[in-house]
């Protein structure tokens, strides 16, 4: 007798999706310390690096005397349930060789608070813009329960004024395809 034949082969598996990429400009900003400069306040003027800023003053006593701009975007719930990565880029200067600049992300406490995580600092020396890239693949302690995600752009200075020039700010997220899609 025969041996039974053997068994068909498995259906291949569908490779899975790629991720989902996506790009935002900030949705909007707050002023945390200083005050805007003249008329320069359009959150439009952070989309693109084109030399187009975003102007804050420093604050006009104390020291450090400290200039920062806060952008945020939102994110869906549906983005924020498959989450994997999130990018955030600047590109900002100063205004005095005397002041530094730097780069804060907020890290949510489970709440409506937050962390202010220092990811970027350039020294004193230069009023060029400088450009920085930050990447974490732990998005969600980045991002608020109701899908906010805050940058701050923080200029500081012993104890005379300048300002800090946000040219452009862009928030990435990366996504992975729902369970259920493969």
């Amino acid at each position: 007798e025969a041996p039974p034949p053997p068994p068909p082969p498995a259906p291949p598996q569908q490779p899975l999706p790629a991720p989902t990429v996506k790009t935002y400009n900030p949705a909007g900003y707050t002023i945390a310390a200083g005050s805007l400069y003249r008329s320069t306040g359009a959150t439009s003027r952070l989309y693109s690096n084109d030399g187009v800023r975003v102007v804050i003053n420093s604050t006009a006593s104390g020291r450090p005397r400290v200039s920062e701009l806060r952008p945020y975007v939102t994110v869906s719930a549906g983005e924020r349930t498959t989450l994997s990565k999130l990018t955030i880029s600047f590109d900002a200067g100063v205004s005095s060789r005397s002041a530094s600049i730097g780069l804060r992300v907020c890290r949510w406490n489970g709440g409506a608070t937050c962390t202010w995580k220092t990811v970027a600092t350039y020294r004193r020396g230069r009023t060029s813009d400088r450009s920085f890239t930050w990447t974490t693949t732990s998005p969600g302690d980045y991002v608020s329960p109701s899908g906010q995600i805050r940058v701050g752009v923080r200029g500081t200075r012993g104890s005379a004024s300048f300002r800090t020039r946000t040219d452009r700010v862009r928030f990435t997220i990366e996504s992975k395809a729902p369970a259920g899609r493969r």
